[in-house]
């Protein structure tokens, strides 16, 4: 009797904490637009500072237009609704887009202009307040933009650069009072995790004393703790490439970089750099577009060069196994391939101080760089330099 006693009461906890988790439901629909089907889209849940970090929490397939997720929430928490296999027609705002998860059954509607999430109290008010400006400053940018091409058009291509300025003025003057928007919806729920996850979409060196003030007495003391580690880690991540880029100037050797080929072997750069041989390294990413616009140009260097003595290796900084071995496949670059699947986070673009990409390195026969970052008609006359 004490142990069915006991069971029952076992029963009774676990139901009463069932009941106080929030039963979510989001139907989705991508308005006239099938697109999307048959695509793979999933729920995901972001930590407030450290973004990349997720938590898959649900995922399905779009069919006829539609998607649906369910699940339970502890408390409200924004989660994102993200596709998986984009193309370049997606709509802008479809890849990736934040929802609250809440009691009862959220709708989003996708369109051109972004998405309206209506249903619970929180994603009224998230709409109310931030989607349909979303949606206001998308309208108003694309406006601006045709009168831009009108007047580029009307100068024969060329546009001043004062006028150009007031262009680029007019669209930054939207966004500034969306921001303001998105303070007043993080502040409405700071004691909770949707205004703590609104809050840090921006950096807190953004904010007004008054108003970081206001926020930092009521957000939980380690989440700002964690806040501040990771500045202190971007700082030094910062100070290395900086240190980095001294040390990687002409006439340093290169640094070693640890990785794997497409096959999926254990590869070293030492290993493909030959001995005698002028080499230029490449360092890309398969959703860099500028990197893939110059794949043309690396492919003439290497017909015309290679047979002479130059050789060519692609680093790539992409992250995704499939985004780069799918990208390989497309482009058909006939010289080694590696990468350490860790985008920004590996060691190559701290090593070698590389912010920004597309980015060459130019080596001599002992490896020592003579050219950092050099493209066109510099870059082949140092290579014909060396080759002599």
């Amino acid at each position: 009797m004490k142990r069915l006693q006991l069971l029952l009461l076992g029963l009774m906890v676990f139901c009463f904490a069932q009941a106080q988790k929030a039963t979510f439901r989001i139907e989705g629909s991508f308005l006239g637009n099938n697109s999307y089907d048959n695509r793979p889209i999933r729920l995901v849940e972001h930590d407030a500072i450290y973004f990349d970090q997720i938590t898959v929490l649900d995922s399905t397939v779009v069919r006829n237009g539609h998607f649906v997720f369910e699940g339970t929430a502890d408390v409200p928490k924004v989660a994102s609704v993200e596709i998986l296999d984009t193309k370049p027609t997606d709509w802008m705002t479809s890849t990736n887009q934040d929802v609250i998860l809440e009691n009862g059954t959220v709708v989003m509607k996708y369109d051109s202009l972004g998405v309206i999430i209506t249903g619970t109290p929180l994603n009224n008010r998230y709409n109310e307040l931030l989607l349909t400006e979303n949606r206001n400053i998308r309208q108003k940018t694309n406006e601006i933009l045709a009168k831009r091409q009108q007047r580029t058009d009307a100068e024969n291509g060329v546009l001043s650069s004062k006028e150009n300025d007031e262009f680029n003025k007019q669209i930054a003057s939207l966004y500034a009072n969306y921001k303001k928007k998105q303070e007043i919806f993080a502040k409405e729920n700071v004691q909770n995790p949707v205004g703590v996850y609104f809050f840090f979409k921006y950096p807190v060196t953004m904010y007004e004393k008054d108003y970081l003030e206001y926020m930092k007495a009521r957000i939980d003391p380690a989440i700002w703790k964690k806040n501040e580690e990771k500045i202190s880690q971007r700082e030094q991540a910062e100070q290395r490439v900086l240190q980095s880029k001294k040390e990687m100037e002409a006439g340093h050797r290169y640094r070693e970089i640890i990785g794997r080929d497409p096959a999926g072997n254990a590869v070293k750069l030492s290993e493909l750099i030959k001995p005698g041989h002028t080499t230029l390294l490449i360092f890309w990413a398969s959703w860099c577009a500028p990197c893939i616009q110059e794949i043309p140009f690396f492919k003439g260097l290497y017909k015309d060069y290679h047979a002479k003595g130059l050789d060519l290796i692609s680093i790539s900084l992409d992250s995704s196994e499939k985004a780069w071995l799918g990208a390989l496949d497309k482009q058909a670059m006939e010289w080694p391939q590696m990468s350490e699947l860790k985008g920004w986070n590996g060691s190559a673009p701290k090593d070698y101080g590389i912010n920004s990409i597309p980015f060459v390195l130019l080596l001599d026969q002992n490896g020592c760089i003579v050219i950092r970052n050099l493209y066109d008609k510099l870059l082949v006359n140092a290579i014909e330099e060396l080759l002599k």
